[in-house]
C-alpha cells in the first residue's frame, strides 16, 4: 500500500516489475519507493515506479494541493493518458464530503469546451473519491509568470480570451468555478489555455470553519472575501486579478499573510496597469481595471461584454506590435528593400512580356469564383503533399466539390512524411510499440483532418497495439477507419474501403480472398501489404507456418515505389525469426513432453514468453495448455506414487505398533499398564507418519485411561473394602496396592493375589460397583469411559460398547474420544 511509502496520501497497489519506457528492458522495482526515478541499466533512461489505483496506472505525480495529488495515468481500458486527482484518505471517512464532491464533479463533467480540462469520470477507490481528467501537459501560467518577468501584452490577451471562453460556456450551464486563479490555467501542446478544477474549489478547504474566508488570496474578490453570495462576476474579478498579475508581474495586492491580502483588497483599489508597465496599451488596462472593479455591478455583466472589449484590446495589441515591428525593420533594412524590390520587379515584368510572346494563342487562366472551396484531394495534396490527379473542369468542377468527403487519395504521404513512417516503424521492429504508436501520432498531427494520410496512420497505429497484443487500444484506431465516409470514386472502389477491408480481415470477418480480390483492382504494392497483414494475422492466430510463408514474400520483395509500403519489412523479418522460434520450442515441447521431462518443458515455455512479443499470445496460450495437460499428468503420476509411498510408510508405522500391542498383551493382562505405556513410549521416535503418530496417541491415551481405573479402584477399596466377591475369593477384598490385592479369609488370615490372578469380569464388577457409588456425574462417565476402554482391550467388545453408551450418556463430549479410543464401538 501506497501509505509505506514517504509522503504518500494515497491507498493502492505497489507495482513489482515496469518496462523500460525507451529500450523495453523489464526492471525490478519492488524495492523501490513509488514515484521515484529508476535508471536503466540497458540505456540509462529514467523511468518512474507506478502504482496501480483500479484500473488505472499512476505514473508521475504531477501536483499536490490541500485536497489531494494529481497523478498522470494510464487508462488501462481505453488505453489513453489521463490526469487522476485523487483526494485526501481522510476525505474519504466524511460520506457528506463524498456524496457533495460526486455531485459537484458529476455536474462539471457535463461541460465540455475547448477551454476547459474536460471531466472524463469519477468514483471511489479504497474508500478514496478521485476524478478522472483530461491530461493538459502543455504547463501552467502560474510556472510561465514565476520567474517574475511580465508577459507579452498579446500573449496574456489570448489567454485571457481563452479563460473567459470557458468561463462563459460554464455559466450557461449554471457553472462558476470559485478558485481562478494562474495555477488553474493549463495549456495543451497548442498553447491553448484550458481550465481546471471547475466546480471544487468550495471543496478545497472542507475542514475548515464554514465561516473562515477561502480561497486564493491574491485573486480572490471583495465579496467573497466578506461571505456575501458570489456568481460570475466573481471569476471575473478573479481571472482579472491574474492577468494583472500576468502583466505587472506582481499580483494587484500584496502582504504578508493571506489575512493582510484580503483586506488590502476590501480598503483600497489596485495600482493601475500602466502605473507599473507604462508600454501597455490603455484599452489593455481599462479593460483589466473594470474586471477589478471592488463592486460587482460596475464589472462586466456578461462575458459575452468582456470578451468583446478583450478582443479589442488584442486587436490593438497585435496592431501596435507588428507597427513597432515593421518601423524597427525600416530604420535598418528600409533603403536596400527598396532597391531589391524596385529590381525585382522590373524582372517580373520583363519575364511576364517574353512569357506571352511564346505563349500566341494561349487560352485565358481559369480561377475559381469568389467564395469557393478547392477540393478535399487538392487540399490535402497542397498541406500533405499527396498524390493524385486533379479534376478537370477549372472552377466549375471545384465549385462541385464535396470537402465533407474524404477524397479518393491512395498514397497521400509526401517523402518527408515517408521517412518520418520508416523512422515509426523501425521502433516497432525493435519491439518498441508505444514509442512507434506516439511517432505514428506525431505525423498524424501534423496531415490534414479528414485526409486519406491520417486513416492509413490510423491502421498503422492499430498494428502497433496488434504486434503488442492491445487489442482493445487497437479497437480505438481502427473504429476511426470504419466511420470514415467514403463515397465511391468513379467505377473504382475508394481506397478508403480498401482500409476497411484491412481492418475487417485482421478481425476475422472478412476472408483472405476477398481481401486480395479487392486488392488486385489496384497497384501491385498494395498486394505486397496484404502479404504483410496476412502473416500478421496468421501470427495473432497462431498459424505460425503459414505465418512465415506470407511474412518471408512481403519481406523479400523488391522495394518500389511507394517506399512506406515497404516500411515494415524489418518488422516481418522480426516476427518470421520469432515464428521459427516458437515452433522450434514447440516440437522441443513436445519432445520433452513425451520423454517425460516436463520442468524441462515449462523452463524452456517461459524463456519463450519471456521473450516473445505479445503478438504471439494465442500461441503461447496454446503452448501453455499443452504443458499444463503435461504437468496434471505429470503431477496425478507423481502423488499416486507418493500415495503409494506414504501408505507403505504408514503400514510399517502400523506394523511395529502392532507389535508393540502384541508385546503388551502380557502386561495388559497382569494390569501392568505403566510398564505397557513405557514399551510404545520407546518406539516413538521411529514413527515416520502422521498416522502412526495419531495411532501412538490413541493407544498412549489407552494405556493412561486404564492406568486410572487402576488406581480408581485402589483407592476404592481402601476406602470401601468389597464384600461382594467373597465366594470367588474366598473372602473380602479389603486392600490393595498397584501390584496386589489383599483379600481377608476370616479367622484363616490375610491372602495376597496379584491383579493378573483375578479374572478381568471380577475386575469390571468391581469397578462399575463403584463408579455407581461415586456420586459426580461427569465423573462416573469419565469411569465408564476408562472401564469401556479396559474391556476392549480385554476382548469384550459388547461389553466395552455398553460401558461407552453409558459414558455418553452421561457426557455428551465425551462421545468424540470414545470414537477416537474405540473406532467403530459406537456404531457396532
Amino acid at each position: 500500500k501506497a501509505e509505506d511509502a514517504k509522503g504518500l496520501d494515497v491507498e493502492a497497489e505497489r507495482v513489482d516489475r515496469i518496462v523500460c519506457r525507451k529500450c523495453g528492458r523489464h526492471l525490478d522495482v519492488s524495492v523501490l519507493q513509488p514515484f521515484t526515478t529508476v535508471k536503466c541499466p540497458e540505456c540509462g533512461t529514467e523511468n518512474y515506479v507506478p502504482m496501480k489505483l483500479g484500473n488505472f496506472i499512476l505514473l508521475q505525480i504531477l501536483g499536490r494541493g490541500g485536497m489531494g495529488t494529481v497523478y498522470r495515468a494510464l487508462d488501462q481500458s481505453l488505453g489513453r493518458y489521463v490526469a487522476i486527482k485523487v483526494m485526501r484518505r481522510a476525505l474519504g471517512d466524511d460520506r457528506q464530503f463524498v456524496e457533495n464532491f460526486m455531485r459537484e464533479a458529476r455536474a462539471a463533467a457535463a461541460l465540455n469546451h475547448p477551454n476547459v480540462v474536460q471531466i472524463y469520470s469519477c468514483d471511489e477507490e479504497h474508500g478514496q473519491p478521485y476524478i478522472v481528467m483530461e491530461l493538459v501537459d502543455g504547463g501552467r501560467l502560474d510556472a510561465m509568470i514565476a520567474d517574475g518577468n511580465p508577459m507579452d501584452e498579446v500573449r496574456a490577451l489570448e489567454i485571457g480570451i481563452d479563460v473567459a471562453e470557458g468561463l462563459k460556456a460554464a455559466n450557461e450551464i449554471g457553472l462558476i468555478h470559485g478558485d481562478i486563479k494562474p495555477a488553474n490555467i493549463l495549456f495543451d501542446a497548442h498553447g491553448t489555455a484550458k481550465v481546471v478544477d471547475f466546480g471544487l474549489a468550495r471543496f478545497v478547504n472542507w475542514e475548515q470553519d464554514v465561516h473562515e474566508i477561502w480561497g486564493t488570496p491574491y485573486y480572490i474578490a471583495p465579496e467573497k472575501a466578506r461571505g456575501q453570495r458570489v456568481d460570475h462576476r466573481s471569476d471575473i474579478y478573479s481571472l482579472g486579478a491574474t492577468l494583472y498579475h500576468a502583466l505587472g508581474a506582481k499580483p494587484p495586492f500584496d502582504g504578508k499573510t493571506a489575512t493582510d491580502v484580503v483586506l488590502a483588497r476590501l480598503k483600497n483599489p489596485a495600482i493601475g496597469l500602466r502605473v507599473i508597465r507604462p508600454t501597455l496599451q490603455p484599452e489593455t488596462a481599462d479593460v483589466i481595471g473594470r474586471m477589478l472593479e471592488a463592486d460587482p455591478f460596475m464589472r462586466y455583466p456578461t462575458y459575452a461584454s468582456l470578451l468583446a472589449d478583450l478582443r479589442e484590446a488584442l486587436r490593438i495589441a497585435k496592431q501596435e506590435k507588428r507597427s513597432t515591428h515593421r518601423k524597427t525593420r525600416k530604420s535598418h533594412t528600409g533603403p536596400i528593400l527598396a532597391t531589391v524590390a524596385a529590381f525585382v520587379v522590373a524582372l517580373g515584368l520583363l519575364g511576364a512580356g517574353l512569357w506571352m510572346l511564346r505563349q500566341g494563342g494561349h487560352r485565358p487562366v481559369h480561377r475559381p469564383a469568389a467564395g469557393t472551396v478547392p477540393p478535399p484531394a487538392a487540399a490535402e495534396r497542397a498541406e500533405a503533399g499527396g498524390r493524385e490527379t486533379r479534376p478537370a473542369g477549372g472552377g466549375e468542377a471545384v465549385a462541385r466539390a464535396r470537402p465533407h468527403r474524404t477524397s479518393a487519395v491512395l498514397d497521400p504521404f509526401t517523402a518527408p512524411a515517408a521517412v518520418r513512417l520508416v523512422a515509426a516503424a523501425s521502433e516497432l521492429a525493435s519491439g518498441k510499440a508505444l514509442a512507434a504508436e506516439e511517432k505514428f501520432q506525431s505525423l498524424y498531427d501534423r496531415l490534414p483532418a479528414g485526409g486519406m494520410g491520417r486513416y492509413w496512420i490510423r491502421l498503422f497505429q492499430a498494428t502497433a497495439c496488434w504486434y503488442d497484443g492491445r487489442d482493445d487500444a487497437a479497437g480505438l484506431y481502427t473504429a476511426e477507419i470504419l466511420k470514415g465516409d467514403f463515397p465511391a470514386a468513379g467505377e473504382r472502389m475508394h481506397p478508403g474501403r480498401l482500409l476497411q477491408d484491412f481492418v475487417h480481415f485482421m478481425s476475422g470477418s472478412l476472408p483472405e480472398g476477398r481481401l486480395r480480390i479487392d486488392a488486385d483492382a489496384w497497384p501491385g504494392w498494395l498486394g505486397h501489404l496484404v502479404d504483410f497483414y496476412t502473416g500478421l494475422r496468421a501470427v495473432r492466430e497462431g498459424d505460425l507456418e503459414y505465418a512465415r510463408e506470407t511474412l518471408s514474400r512481403y519481406e523479400s520483395c523488391e522495394k518500389g515505389k511507394p517506399e512506406w509500403v515497404y516500411m515494415f519489412q524489418p518488422l516481418a523479418a522480426h516476427l518470421d525469426e520469432q515464428s521459427g522460434r516458437v515452433l522450434e520450442t514447440e516440437r522441443a515441447l513436445r519432445r520433452w513432453i513425451k520423454d517425460g521431462h516436463v520442468k524441462r518443458a515449462r523452463d524452456g515455455l517461459e524463456q519463450l514468453q519471456n521473450a516473445a512479443p505479445r503478438i504471439f499470445a494465442d500461441k503461447l496460450k496454446a503452448l501453455n495448455t499443452l504443458v499444463v495437460a503435461a504437468e496434471k499428468v505429470e503431477e496425478e503420476r507423481r502423488r499416486i506414487a507418493a500415495r503409494r509411498k506414504h501408505e507403505e510408510t504408514v503400514q510399517g508405522d502400523l506394523d511395529l505398533l502392532d507389535n508393540v500391542i502384541a508385546g503388551n498383551l502380557a502386561l495388559i493382562a497382569r494390569w501392568d499398564f505403566m510398564r505397557a505405556s513405557a514399551q510404545l513410549t520407546a518406539v516413538m521416535p521411529r514413527l515416520k507418519t502422521p498416522e502412526g503418530r495419531e495411532m501412538f496417541r490413541v493407544l498412549r491415551d489407552s494405556y493412561d485411561r486404564m492406568e486410572r481405573l487402576k488406581k480408581f479402584l485402589i483407592a476404592s477399596i481402601r476406602a470401601r473394602p468389597y464384600t461382594a466377591a467373597t465366594r470367588e475369593l474366598g473372602g473380602n477384598v479389603v486392600g490393595a496396592t498397584l501390584s496386589e490385592l489383599s483379600i481377608a479369609l476370616g479367622g484363616h488370615g490375610m491372602l495376597r493375589k496379584q491383579w493378573g490372578q483375578v479374572s478381568l469380569a471380577l475386575l469390571v464388577r468391581m469397578a462399575e460397583s463403584y463408579i455407581k457409588i461415586s456420586g459426580d456425574a461427569d465423573k462416573q462417565a469419565d469411569e465408564y469411559l476408562s472401564l469401556a476402554v479396559l474391556c476392549y482391550y480385554g476382548g469384550g467388545y459388547k461389553v466395552a460398547a455398553r460401558y461407552a453408551a453409558r459414558a455418553v450418556k452421561l457426557n455428551r463430549r465425551l462421545e468424540r474420544e470414545a470414537r477416537r479410543l474405540m473406532p467403530g464401538l459406537l456404531e457396532g
